[in-house]
């Protein structure tokens, strides 16, 4: 609230400005990995983002002045691989990149429409619609931040690149999730048009894992909320598999990134006793899985 107040002061040189956006950036940047996954009551600063304009980084100050920008981002960017020695256009393009993304999913991430009787069903329209613009998205990236969607080698050298194309994998998750749960809620009665959307919905999970395996290891500022999203996309995998209807088309790579995405909480007790927890409950679900028992 502070900086926000700065930023509407109209004594701010054309540098501070600056520096009071980058800072408003990383805090919604902060709020999103916190609220995406988990439903925290927390102060929104999605409320006045409209007053917050994307980072022009039209003045370099961190060449500038060195002390004000190189440590604090070589510690907040994914690794912090890019150190400030590195040109400074790549960094912050990364940043405006992961900002983009969130702004534009801020604002539609859910890919249903209300009926009359007010029940809440999957839209395919929208969900066609969400899916395209998170891949103009990534076709506007600079070149070295284009990832592959379906190859993940190319990504394994850049903690930039894998924690982009895990958010993408995730959200495209989320995207496609309202159509499994209406599978999964209407049971035997249920619209078989939904199927293809939900064979996307587990491939784009199975996407997202094996992202997720190769991101956490280099990306530590990112390793509480990456988990967390393995956590919460993972058990929602899960409770999908126990319908009838989508048992029979789950790909056997998504089995196996079930154990997976458990085994990935196997050195997590260093960072928490949150994480520990989560990993209790999702070994105790993929063990159910196993056995055939419902979670």
């Amino acid at each position: 609230m502070h900086a926000r107040n700065m930023l509407k002061s109209a004594s701010l040189d054309a540098e501070n400005q600056e520096l009071i956006q980058r800072a408003l950036g990383v805090a919604l940047l902060i709020e999103s990995e916190l609220a995406t996954q988990l439903d925290l009551t927390i102060r929104s600063f999605w409320t006045f983002e409209n007053e917050i304009p994307l980072q022009s980084w039209s003045h370099p100050v961190d060449e500038a002045h060195p002390s004000h920008f190189s440590a604090p981002v070589d510690t907040g960017s994914p690794g912090g691989s890019f150190s400030s020695s590195q040109p400074s256009s790549k960094l912050f393009s990364y940043f405006l990149a992961e900002s983009a993304m969130r702004r534009m999913l801020q604002h539609c991430t859910t890919s249903t429409r209300t009926l009359p009787s007010g029940k809440r069903i999957f839209a395919p329209v929208i969900s066609t619609e969400l899916d395209l613009q998170l891949d103009q998205w990534r076709s506007h990236l600079p070149e070295y931040l284009r990832f592959d969607r379906y190859c993940i080698s190319e990504c394994n050298i850049n903690p930039q690149l894998l924690f982009l194309r895990t958010q993408y994998h995730a959200y495209k998750a989320s995207i496609l999730w309202p159509a499994v749960h209406q599978v999964v809620a209407e049971g035997e009665q249920y619209d078989k048009t939904l199927l293809p959307f939900c064979l996307e919905f587990f491939q784009a999970y199975n996407r997202f894992v094996l992202s997720a395996a190769a991101c956490i290891p280099q990306c530590l500022p990112n390793t509480w909320t990456l988990y967390a999203s393995v956590f919460t996309i993972t058990m929602a995998a899960l409770r999908a598999k126990e319908s009838p209807a989508l048992s029979t088309i789950i790909p056997l790579e998504v089995l196996k990134s079930f154990h997976a995405a458990m085994q990935l909480f196997d050195d997590t007790v260093a960072f928490g006793p949150s994480l520990h927890m989560m990993q209790g409950i999702l070994a105790d679900a993929v063990a159910k899985m196993s056995r055939g028992i419902s979670i």
